[in-house]
């Protein structure tokens, strides 16, 4: 068995994250429903325009130090105020250059002075963002995730808090997207003064930092320019090879994928700086506990994909079934995509702590290929046959997720699949059938109920077969009583 304070730290830690994202989810759906439904399709447009302009540049600012961060400070705690304010400075000198090409590329190109005020206040907010991040990826490093999870949980709130009231009291765009950074402010200033109780010095710029941090970032940064542009390759064939609406069905089913794998995200942040000390100081330790986390992910992944393949309806019905209903399709064929992505998430963590993350943006880029060459075949296809062409790029989505997924076994080392790997994918697969059982025998139900008496089906085979031991639950349903407590 691996270290048990090891497993206890990380079982810990996805804990907190998961619990962050199940208050903060639904809150930024809320804010974004209030937006669109207060500001237009035309100011909600011009959001997401300078959001997704913003997003791309500020990951050459950022340079991959989301990953690269934690994994140097987890080695060398006592310069984590060096890392801390080498990171600042990097982010500030940075968010100028980005700030200045942009506003003069968006100027050059004939955008209206309207949009390039919003995009200025999206860029100060990008900023906010970036330090709000460089402060808890050092927190991180300490294998700490409890104040990256309250300031995760706090900052849509706090925006809800400003936005939502000024909304109905007929504030504008750019009054509304000012309200958003200074919610960013608070947050900032609540996570900085928390710094030193974490164990971090006074934040100073260290040139030999600045070098490593240069040296390291590039490979980590071109994994997330090749995510970044795989999606824009498949927003950009879907819009023009289907009709608008089509887009609309596809990206409500996005969208409910990414609230679906917030699990997967949360083991990621918290398994990476343990994972990337373990890999330095005790390769034994490191395979065990990567075999534990690829059980949890086994375990966890089943009834999130069955409910996206069984009660799609149940997503879409926030969006209206009535203008989204085609969505439902996209998502049971995304129900396989969730599935592999949650191994592929997880494995990734696991090459990015051995330093593997260059082989690993390669295997990466094999899936822009397979966009560039499916996405315009099955696209037109699925569009003529079905009239919802978003069907073929979910298919294709599948298949690049699959491939990813066998690169991630093959650039992993063996001996990580040892164990019980193999028996946690086989009692997954009993209590998936007995989900689907309940499932099918009670589909006349309404499907929330039917979901929560199949997902109930589920767990009770996995505490039949102890894969949950009581002790845990118990355990889980003390911590969080707690921590209501404390917040009552």
């Amino acid at each position: 068995m691996s270290d048990p304070n090891t497993k206890s730290r990380v079982y810990r830690n996805t804990i907190q994250l998961v619990f962050s994202q199940v208050v903060s989810v639904p809150v930024s759906i809320a804010l974004n429903a209030f937006l669109a439904r207060y500001l237009g399709a035309a100011d909600f447009g011009q959001i997401y325009l300078a959001t997704t302009f913003a997003s791309l540049a500020f990951l050459l600012v950022d340079w991959g130090q989301i990953s690269t961060l934690p994994a140097r400070v987890v080695t060398d705690l006592q310069r984590a105020g060096d890392y801390l304010g080498t990171a600042v400075l990097w982010r500030l000198l940075g968010a100028v250059v980005v700030a200045l090409v942009l506003l003069g590329g968006t100027y050059l190109l004939g955008y209206s002075s309207d949009f390039q005020a919003v995009l200025a206040i999206v860029l100060v907010s990008a900023l906010l963002t970036s330090l709000i991040s460089a402060c808890q990826s050092v927190i991180i490093g300490f294998e700490r995730t409890d104040i990256a999870a309250i300031t995760q949980a706090l900052q849509p709130i706090l925006s809800a808090l400003l936005v939502i009231p000024a909304l109905l009291l007929g504030i504008r765009l750019l009054g509304v997207l000012g309200l958003q950074a200074v919610s960013l402010v608070l947050v900032l200033l609540i996570i900085v003064r928390a710094l030193p109780k974490v164990g971090i010095g006074r934040p100073r710029g260290n040139i030999a930092i600045a070098r490593d941090l240069f040296i390291a970032g590039p490979s980590f940064l071109a994994f997330a320019l090749i995510v970044t542009l795989q999606g824009n390759i498949d927003a950009v064939y879907l819009s023009k090879l289907a009709p608008s609406e089509v887009v609309g069905w596809y990206a409500v089913a996005k969208k409910l994928v990414g609230t679906l794998v917030f699990p997967a995200t949360a083991l990621g942040a918290a398994l990476y700086p343990t994972l990337a000390r373990l890999a330095k100081t005790d390769s034994k330790e490191f395979n065990k506990v990567t075999a534990d986390a690829l059980g949890m992910t086994a375990l966890v992944v089943m009834p999130v994909a069955l409910g996206c393949a069984l009660f799609p309806d149940i997503g879409v019905q926030i969006f209206s079934r009535e203008g989204f209903r085609p969505a439902e399709s996209n998502l049971r064929v995304l129900s396989l995509f969730v599935f592999l992505l949650y191994f592929t998430m997880t494995l990734g963590t696991v090459l990015l702590a051995l330093n593997r993350q260059r082989a690993w943006a390669m295997a990466q880029f094999g899936c822009i290929l397979v966009s560039l060459g499916l996405d315009p075949l099955l696209i037109p296809y699925f569009q003529t046959r079905f009239g919802n062409g978003g069907l073929g790029l979910s298919i294709a989505s599948v298949i690049s997720e699959a491939l990813m997924t066998i690169a991630a076994f093959i650039l992993c080392p063996k001996e990580l699949f040892t164990g019980n790997l193999g028996a946690k994918l086989l009692f997954a697969a009993l209590g998936g059938i007995a989900m689907g059982a309940v499932a099918f025998a009670l589909s006349a139900l309404p499907s929330l109920i039917a979901a929560a008496l199949a997902t109930l089906a589920y767990v009770i085979v996995l505490v039949a077969f102890g894969c949950v031991p009581l002790s845990q639950l118990r355990a889980l349903q003390l911590q969080i009583t707690r921590k209501l407590s404390r917040a009552t």
